[in-house]
């Protein structure tokens, strides 16, 4: 029998009975958190071309464009509110192995849920989003090398196993809608290593490929039957064999992996944020100005350094991107102001000379005890040596935000309410922050499907 049927038995029997209370605040944390970021998506760099596109599709009206309002196919939806969520790349990340996760799977939760055409409570959006981003990790992190396959390939079963509890999936619908998912799955790492707007489209992709699985299934298409382990299955193909079974089946319905998410203090990869606050700290703690720094060495692991330095374009960023996703500019940011915010990018103060100028006294290596470690994101060791000869050190394991130091609620509403400030279009704030607060309630809200519709200027 091949895993993919535990899985799905385990979906089809999960209730919300199931969760804990750890596990519903994270759901509700991550709810707030992906959906402003997919607020102030609407103004990233190629939204507003790929919502004229999909507008011009046409299509039936299922679901809404978060901002811009149009209702379009599901499919279409999933694939524009997905990419908005993570242009910015201020959506939440699971630190253990699991990458990306609201950016895709919460903002289809609300695409779903008004495509079911029937009530979907608070209770059962909980539910579905626990389940869908809990499986998403564990089929990642199963993998033992992971070969440049990011999140999205294994949000599309993450998003079946939500829609089965969202239109009341049967076994075998449940089954087939899984082998659809299989077929379209296919995200990898490069667009980071390439600066490429490939990044924020890969989530809405993957978004689309579980709608799509999901309706397939319901007019009677089959998918393969042994999707994770057959011959050309997903472990065999993907991951030449290397996976670990009991990273999927272990804890399974008693522990959920949305409880692991962090939630971003700052506006890029995670594989940055380290960096940014150990610097911020050190020019605040030792009075240190942007011209005192003869360089600064950052010790971390393999996927910090293949992704946020090892090409030319992490030091001298040809598109935002590149930025996002480059330690060294990061951190010339962080020593010269003390932070990074929304606004660097907007602005694109990460082309600035100077900062282009100090990001090249900014050196990362691969330290072999860190990258020993398992998890995606490894404690940092930062050294800043200064032009009068002082050497600082400092290690950090963790930042605000993540799981041993989570941001609740009330800090993901503050920074919700950032995230209105650049939407595409004028918001409307009461409108908006009822969303916040029937997020912060859901266990009492009996019907979810206009919920999105706050979130429209």
């Amino acid at each position: 029998m091949d895993l993919i049927e535990k899985v799905v038995d385990h979906v089809n029997t999960c209730t919300y009975q199931n969760l804990d209370q750890r596990t519903i605040n994270a759901v509700k944390t991550v709810i707030i958190d992906a959906m402003g970021a997919a607020v102030a998506g609407s103004s990233g760099e190629g939204i507003a071309n790929l919502v004229e596109l999909a507008q011009g599709w046409g299509g039936k009206a299922e679901a809404q464009l978060l901002v811009h309002g149009t209702r379009l196919p599901a499919f279409h939806a999933a694939l524009v509110n997905g990419a908005m969520a993570r242009a910015w790349d201020i959506d939440d990340v699971h630190e253990g192995g699991g990458g990306h996760l609201g950016a895709t799977i919460v903002t289809t939760a609300f695409v779903l849920a008004q495509y079911a055409g029937k009530k979907i409570s608070g209770q059962n959006l909980m539910l579905g989003i626990a389940l869908g981003t809990d499986l998403a990790c564990r089929l990642r992190m199963a993998l033992k090398v992971q070969y440049g396959w990011v999140t999205e390939t294994f949000v599309p079963f993450g998003i079946v196993a939500m829609a089965s509890k969202f239109l009341g999936f049967d076994r075998k619908q449940t089954l087939a809608a899984m082998g659809l998912a299989y077929t379209q799955c296919s995200c990898n790492s490069q667009g980071t290593v390439d600066g490429a707007l490939s990044v924020r489209l890969q989530q809405g992709l993957s978004a689309k490929a579980g709608m799509l699985a999901v309706q397939f299934a319901q007019i009677g298409f089959t998918g393969p039957k042994d999707v994770l382990e057959g011959v050309y299955g997903l472990y065999p193909l993907y991951g030449r064999g290397e996976y670990n079974p009991a990273a999927i089946t272990g804890g399974l319905g008693q522990a959920f992996e949305i409880a692991n998410t962090s939630i971003k203090p700052y506006p890029s990869c995670k594989h940055t944020h380290i960096p940014i606050a150990a610097v911020s700290a050190m020019v605040k703690e030792h009075g240190i100005a942007p011209s005192d720094i003869k360089r600064v060495l950052v010790r971390t692991n393999k996927g910090a350094y293949e992704r946020c330095a090892s090409s030319p374009s992490k030091r001298k960023p040809d598109s935002v991107v590149d930025a996002q996703f480059s330690i060294p500019i990061m951190v010339a940011l962080a020593a010269t102001q003390g932070k990074v915010t929304l606004n660097d990018l907007i602005a694109e103060n990460w082309r600035n000379a100077d900062i282009v100028e100090l990001a090249a006294k900014v050196d990362v290596t691969i330290d072999p005890e860190l990258d020993r470690l398992p998890q995606l994101i490894v404690p940092n060791i930062i050294e800043l040596e200064t032009t009068a000869g002082a050497r600082h050190v400092k290690r950090i394991d963790f930042v605000k935000g993540s799981p041993q130091d989570p941001m609740g609620t009330a800090e993901c509403a503050e920074k919700f309410e950032d995230c209105m400030a650049i939407a595409a279009k004028p918001m409307a704030r009461e409108k908006a922050l009822r969303f916040v607060q029937l997020a912060k309630d859901l266990e009492s809200v009996e019907d979810v499907r206009d919920m999105a519709s706050l979130l429209v200027a």
